[in-house]
């Protein structure tokens, strides 16, 4: 059975998740190596160091996970200090860098337990990691702290330069299990090379904003878009006329319900496109336990997950840290959580040019093509290949074939003359 971000079964199909998968000998662990390896594009990562912090990891084993990336990262962490202490500000600032990332990866298999205190502490070994490495950036990186619902949010706001001159601006949410600083790699790096800005930020249920402040996911997204936009729109950098929201994995679903009925979007970019997770689900589900469901049947479906999860700890973790992000005890509660996740009823409302991608191998991406028949907007349609090594989940490891199309699209849509936008608040 499939599990229902497809972080398991896009591994099956695509090319170099195979290859990886036979190498390190777990499915699940290629996974999230790929998505380590694929942050060398931004030396974020080093391949070497990758392959050494899993070398002893048997299959399953979270624990030795766990243990193999944290000795690389505190391993990396010291040869950062080093540097710095040399004068080597360019060798800090890589190493800084490559040691967040590997305390990323180390937390991982953490996340089903929000009470583990080594999950907090290699979130604060991120976050000091990273803002060590950014101070040696060539371009202005600025933490900030977005108010919502009588508390804020952490993101960070990654400048073309300190002239203060308003530019086209990124806005993108992370996914069902980023982490804010990671947005560095697979976003922000390659809008700031292009001059754009990029705001990056944890919403409900997502890194900083769940582990520190119990923050939950929630369907409405509108209400994070929106103070979001409001906080960003008053920055004297950002060039309120060329606003893109852009969401990736499971921000596929947040970006567009966010962008329903708001105005001050230029664009819109979804990789991929998340229209209805309650019929995405009935799509990957057994239909037996789909039945369960639908019927009410709360115990029988409890029963078939608690059998499931006995023989199948892979599954328990990514189904138990998921419903950690919403904050529910139950897979039934989860499964009733997410069918809440559907804009069907408001699409109509984006009006902004919106970019769906879609991985041919990427069980997710089925709803892209949903979201572009429905999509009344300006829109285009982009369709990444496993045969040319972009067919895993959100393109990792394609960094340059997922960038060459979205900022191209970009570049066009803000070119383009557009009505200033309302500012609220």
């Amino acid at each position: 059975m499939p599990c229902l971000d497809g972080t398991v079964t896009w591994m099956v199909s695509d090319i170099t998740s195979r290859m990886l998968t036979k190498s390190i000998g777990d499915q699940e662990f290629a996974g999230q190596f790929l998505r380590s390896l694929a942050k060398t594009y931004y030396q974020c990562a080093d391949i070497g160091e990758c392959f050494a912090a899993v070398s002893g990891v048997g299959k399953g084993d979270y624990d030795a996970w766990y243990g193999g990336w944290k000795k690389m990262a505190d391993r990396i962490r010291s040869l950062a200090a080093e540097s710095l202490s040399e004068g080597d500000i360019v060798g800090a600032h890589d190493s800084f860098l490559r040691a967040g990332e590997y305390y990323r990866q180390a937390m991982w298999f953490l996340r089903d337990n929000l009470d583990d205190p080594r999950l907090l502490r290699a979130a604060n070994d991120i976050r000091a990691c990273f803002r060590e490495g950014v101070r040696f950036e060539d371009t202005p990186v600025r933490a900030v702290e977005i108010p919502y619902e009588g508390t804020t949010l952490p993101g960070y706001l990654y400048h073309v330069d300190d002239t203060g001159i308003p530019r086209p601006t990124f806005v993108m949410p992370g996914g069902y299990d980023s982490i804010v600083e990671e947005c560095y790699a697979v976003g922000a790096k390659g809008a700031v090379r292009r001059g754009y800005n990029f705001l990056a930020f944890d919403g409900p249920g997502q890194g900083h904003a769940l582990l520190r402040k119990r923050l939950y996911l929630r369907p409405d997204f509108e209400r994070v878009i929106s103070p979001v936009l409001d906080w960003l729109f008053r920055q004297p950098e950002v060039d309120t006329e060329r606003v893109v929201l852009m969401g990736r994995s499971f921000g596929g679903y947040l970006a567009p319900r966010g962008a329903c009925g708001e105005e001050r979007l230029a664009g819109l970019v979804c990789d991929p496109g998340l229209f209805d997770i309650g019929i995405l689900m009935d799509r990957i589900l057994p239909p037996e336990v789909v039945a369960r469901w639908r019927t009410g049947d709360a115990d029988g479906v409890n029963a078939y997950f608690d059998d499931l999860f006995a023989s199948d700890p892979g599954r328990k973790f990514y189904f138990i840290n998921r419903m950690r992000a919403h904050g529910v005890s139950t897979v039934y509660d989860y499964l009733t959580e997410m069918a809440r996740y559907t804009y069907r009823d408001r699409v109509a409302a984006i009006a902004c040019p919106t970019l769906i991608c879609c991985t041919a191998t990427d069980p997710l991406a089925v709803q892209s093509a949903d979201l572009y028949r429905a999509l009344a907007a300006p829109k285009e349609y982009r369709v990444f290949e496993s045969a040319a090594g972009a067919g895993a989940h959100t393109e990792a490891g394609a960094t340059g074939q997922f960038e060459k199309e979205i900022f191209g699209w970009a570049r066009r849509v803000f070119e383009k003359p557009r009505a200033a936008a309302p500012l609220r608040g």
